[in-house]
């Protein structure tokens, strides 16, 4: 890990955050000691006074950075639960991130909010709020005029249940407003994210109308991202079964749709047009899913991935996945509450810390194996054949369920 600055400025940046968010000094000591240890190691391996400078010097840096981001939203979301209090009248700007179906309504996300200054005393507002209607023709990326009244949050009612405190939190949501008025002050400039959410929903038209019951909101949810068609019961099942990864769009999705893409371009073209235009297609694809915390999180890691190929240098998951984890910890510091957020990461580092290393063990043993067996044969390598393939995917499967199951007790 000494060697690896970019995971290490995450971890203190995420302990910064931690700290001013959850109010415990335990992050504090762990930025300290942890601290000490890395710069006590960095000084035995280069013993270097000025490097060990410079490597205090960012690691204290992205820590003040990481309290610095958690402290302006932490702020923000005094003044809201000050300022919006339930059926309190409000009024507001803010741009169409987020669309969605909803219990017979349709829910909009509006992030960018504009305040009016005389009646809050600021005029912009980080974070969002979120407008229920039944209309449902506001386009995404455009700018909406809201007044209505804020509505309380809704408590889970049993152990376990759905909480709209937390969740919205999480989102760094500040209120859910009912409308007395809405009308679109601003129209999106291009339109893109509209276009996608439409061939959206013509595609999961399509899959209702030609796969019977179930099937069509499985299909959806493997490659829409859209659950609103998937029933409590195959949630559970698929729940059960450890196996619900595959509903929501991350890496696994990603993977497969850029990566075929690339090589198939890498066959005739240099590497930047083949990066350019699989790079575009993952980011559009990840627009029409929603760009939920788990998809901008793979999104970013293929676009890193791309770029070290047009680049010619080495890729490293674990760099790739920290640098992507401050990106989205910056945007919102209480996304490390989601639960996207936790096993989208954890799954990661488990492919890194867990499966690879029993991967790569299992391959070492095969290949003493086959030299044992093959001591004669000068000049011949090793090659997998389809039992071992199978066993070492087996195994890697393995591995990331092993380092996900602390992640499924706690959650």
């Amino acid at each position: 890990m000494n060697k690896r600055y970019l995971l290490q400025m995450a971890v203190w940046f995420l302990f910064g955050t931690l700290l001013v968010l959850q109010q415990q000094m335990i992050y504090l000591c762990l930025g300290c000691v942890g601290g000490g240890v890395l710069l006590w190691a960095h000084r035995r391996l280069q013993p270097k006074t000025v490097r060990v400078i410079f490597h205090g010097f960012f690691l204290i840096l992205f820590y003040c950075l990481g309290a610095i981001n958690g402290l302006s939203a932490s702020s923000c979301t005094t003044y809201s639960n000050q300022q919006f209090a339930t059926d309190s009248n409000i009024c507001f700007t803010g741009t169409i991130e987020k669309k969605e179906y909803k219990n017979d309504q349709w829910v909009y996300t509006c992030g960018h909010i504009q305040l009016p200054k005389d009646a809050y005393g600021v005029s912009a507002l980080r974070g969002s709020f979120v407008v229920e209607t039944t209309e449902r023709d506001y386009p995404l990326g455009g700018t909406l005029y809201v007044k209505g009244t804020v509505r309380p949050f809704r408590h889970a009612v049993n152990d376990g249940g759905f909480d709209e405190t937390s969740y919205y939190r999480s989102m760094l949501v500040h209120a859910i407003v009912e409308p007395q008025e809405v009308r679109v002050i601003k129209p999106p400039v291009l339109g893109i994210r509209e276009g996608l959410f439409q061939l959206r929903e013509r595609i999961l038209a399509v899959y209702q109308v030609y796969l019977p019951g179930e099937e069509s909101g499985i299909l959806a949810a493997m490659t829409l991202g859209e659950k609103r068609e998937l029933s409590d019961e195959a949630k559970s099942l698929f729940q059960d079964t450890g196996i619900s990864h595959i509903l929501a769009i991350s890496g696994l999705h990603i993977s497969m749709i850029g990566m075929l893409l690339f090589r198939l371009l890498r066959k005739r073209h240099a590497p930047l047009p083949a990066a350019v235009v699989s790079g575009s297609v993952v980011v559009l694809y990840g627009l029409l899913t929603g760009s939920g915390v788990s998809t901008l999180r793979a999104v970013g890691m293929f676009l890193i991935l791309m770029a070290s190929n047009v680049l010619g240098s080495g890729y490293d998951m674990l760099s790739a996945v920290a640098l992507m984890a401050m990106v989205l910890l910056w945007q919102n510091p209480y996304a490390y509450g989601q639960i996207g957020f936790v096993f989208s990461f954890g799954a990661v580092i488990g492919v890194v810390g867990v499966a690879k290393p029993l991967q790569e063990t299992y391959e070492r043993l095969c290949d003493f194996r086959w030299r044992t067996h093959h001591r004669m044969d000068h000049g011949k390598k090793f090659r997998k054949n389809a039992k071992e393939v199978l066993v070492s995917n087996l195994i890697a499967g393995t591995g990331i369920q092993l380092a996900s199951l602390p992640l499924c007790a706690y959650f």
